[in-house]
């Protein structure tokens, strides 16, 4: 049987991307919800969910792992310094890392689930109101957004860097928990 979370997994990293976006941690074009078949230019960001598995109740799905995979440059170009890769991909991680794990209690990360339903949720909603092709697209591309509600988010591990093969790039995960469902809820 075909697991029923897997449209679950796209919203999710779409809502991830949605945050990113928000807190300009990332953009359209560095920034890949899986399933994606772009070309990928250094730096980037990969959002990978992992199977989900049934959870506490009908429709509630756990994904023990929604994962960031980044990817920074390893090379310096001509004309900066050696360490201004290793700079940027930091500043980037920083970033990248304060838009999802915010709290304003201090204690949970409720304020980033809200965050993730309510600008997940607006994807589906056209802001020109037709008067943007290219947001009145965007709005059909995400329609499926209207049914989304992040339940749960907490953090988990961020990998050691490694280098890939060839040299040119160094690539970490960010690791975070999360259950979802295919409504729209109440917060």
């Amino acid at each position: 049987m075909a697991d029923p979370s897997g449209d679950l997994q796209s919203k999710l990293a779409r809502a991830i991307r949605a945050v990113l976006i928000d807190q300009n941690a990332v953009t359209l074009e560095n920034c890949y919800p899986e399933p994606a078949n772009d070309v990928r230019a250094l730096p980037n960001t990969t959002i990978q969910c992992e199977d989900g598995v049934e959870f506490e109740g009908p429709g509630n799905w756990k994904f023990p792992s929604a994962r960031l995979v980044f990817r920074d440059r390893a090379v310096a170009q001509a004309n900066e310094s050696e360490a201004q890769p290793r700079i940027d991909a930091n500043a980037r991680l920083t970033a990248i890392k304060n838009a999802l794990m915010r709290s304003t209690d201090g204690t949970t990360y409720d304020f980033i689930r809200s965050e993730l339903c309510r600008l997940g949720n607006a994807m589906a909603v056209d802001a020109s109101n037709g008067a943007d092709p290219v947001q009145v697209q965007f709005a059909v591309d995400n329609a499926d957004m209207a049914d989304f509600t992040c339940l749960f988010w907490m953090p988990g591990l961020v990998s050691a860097p490694t280098k890939a093969a060839d040299g040119t790039y160094w690539e970490r995960e960010m690791a975070f928990e999360a259950v979802a469902c295919d409504a729209m809820l109440s917060p």
